[in-house]
């Protein structure tokens, strides 16, 4: 089994809802997206230094885990996305840029209720590394060059995403249709989706 990374929508402001969930006050939740092995290029436009947020929490065998995720309202999150559509098009414009890309997430997640919160889930993505919480500092140092709209940026989200940088981002169909490369360059700017998205 590979470690994922997930996208959780939820009715309350936690991080990890599905953890304790009743406990913590977090009403219903559901996972609403995933992918292997990295977080997708797009989930990362979503979220702001300021979601970060932290709690301790138990699991099966009683031992204390400090986890750190971000966490946001579904409207804000597909404000970000959009507020950041012409910094991202830039930043990739020998790609072909993102339009087509984000005008597909931003609708996928506009079909969740209204007044849900969207999270991020990295916890078997930080398995993974010797040391837990690398991954929450380098998404909060990609995050913060977000906010400054700093082109240095980029690499960040290369290395995180997993995107290869030296094609141009196929929309679909055509990315199915295309190079094993163009397949995994769609999955690493959107992820996969639970419900029916246009990509999936």
């Amino acid at each position: 089994m590979s470690n994922k990374a997930y996208l959780h929508c939820s009715t309350g402001p936690l991080i990890y809802p599905y953890w304790n969930s009743a406990e913590r006050g977090g009403g219903e939740y559901q996972c609403v997206a995933l992918v292997d092995g990295c977080i997708p290029l797009l989930w990362l436009l979503l979220f702001a230094p300021e979601d970060m947020r932290s709690e301790t929490l138990a699991d099966d065998n009683g031992q204390d885990w400090l986890l750190l995720a971000p966490c946001t309202t579904r409207g804000l999150a597909v404000e970000r996305l959009q507020a950041r559509r012409g910094f991202v098009n830039d930043l990739f414009a020998a790609n072909g840029g993102l339009d087509t890309h984000i005008d597909a997430l931003a609708g996928y997640l506009n079909s969740l209720p209204p007044q849900a919160y969207i999270s991020l889930d990295t916890v078997e993505l930080q398995c993974m590394d010797a040391d837990f919480q690398y991954l929450p500092q380098q998404l909060g140092a990609v995050w913060a060059q977000l906010a400054a709209q700093d082109p240095a940026v980029k690499a960040g989200l290369l290395d995180v995403s997993t995107v290869i940088d030296d094609r141009r981002f196929l929309p679909w169909p055509a990315a199915y249709q295309a190079e094993p490369e163009d397949r995994w360059n769609l999955f690493r700017l959107l992820g996969e989706t639970v419900k029916p998205a246009p990509w999936m």
